[in-house]
């Protein structure tokens, strides 16, 4: 059985990705689920702080949060970098982005999202948000 870092719900189908930066899509109807791999298993490691998202024209994002702690002490981190790779997967891979265009890039706990942000001063000047 697989773990999850995150996921989202798109077209109809639950799109999940695994430790591995795997992508699972579980199609339910009815009282079935059928699980398929979308995305083979992109990394050596396993990574925690892995999101999924959809760009508003349809592509697949998988974003490492890289973190630091503060202190031994404490539970607290910082994120002190982000990685933005769209999944090609035709080819089985990702592919390094450095930008998103358009979008606005929203990540978090509880649901990662692009909102197409053209027009919106704040966002274009921001274009990667945790929350």
């Amino acid at each position: 059985m697989s773990q999850y870092s995150d996921g989202i719900y798109h077209d109809g189908a639950f799109y999940a990705m695994n430790l591995l930066g795997g992508i699972h899509r579980y199609t339910i109807e009815g009282s079935c689920a059928t699980r398929d791999i979308v995305l083979k298993d992109t990394l050596p490691y396993m990574a925690y702080n892995m999101y999924i998202a959809r760009t508003t024209s349809g592509d697949f994002l998988q974003i490492r949060r890289i973190t630091t702690d503060t202190s031994e002490d404490s539970l607290e981190t910082r994120t002190s970098d982000l990685e933005v790779f769209k999944v090609d997967l035709e080819d089985q891979q990702t592919v390094d982005v450095d930008t998103v265009g358009d979008d606005s890039l929203f990540i978090g706990h509880n649901y990662s999202c692009c909102v197409f942000h053209k027009g919106l001063p704040w966002a274009a000047a921001q274009p990667c948000l945790f929350h």
